[in-house]
């Protein structure tokens, strides 16, 4: 009996990006009924109410440039990053 070829093609590679690719994540500006305000990012899958840490902010000023800074960050605070990136580096050595 005669055997199919099979296809080995290599993937796309925009196509081993994508799923590759983090999920991305969500920025967001928590405004609380009494006028306080906090910022902090979440994963996209994450489907129920994130428990994550947001940090406080004094207006909306400050609200935006944190989250423009979330977002230059990949969706980590600056420090986190850097404390993650330590660990991984820790697990490495």
């Amino acid at each position: 009996m005669a055997t199919m070829p099979q296809d080995t093609a290599p993937m796309d590679p925009e196509a081993m990006e994508e799923a590759n690719a983090a999920p991305g994540y969500r920025i967001c500006i928590n405004v609380s009924p009494d006028g306080q305000m906090s910022v902090g990012a979440e994963p996209m899958e994450a489907e129920e109410a994130y428990e994550g840490e947001y940090t406080p902010v004094q207006g909306i000023k400050q609200a935006m440039e944190m989250a423009m800074t979330l977002y230059q960050a990949g969706g980590a605070m600056p420090d986190e990053g850097e404390a993650d990136a330590e660990f991984a580096a820790g697990l490495v050595r």
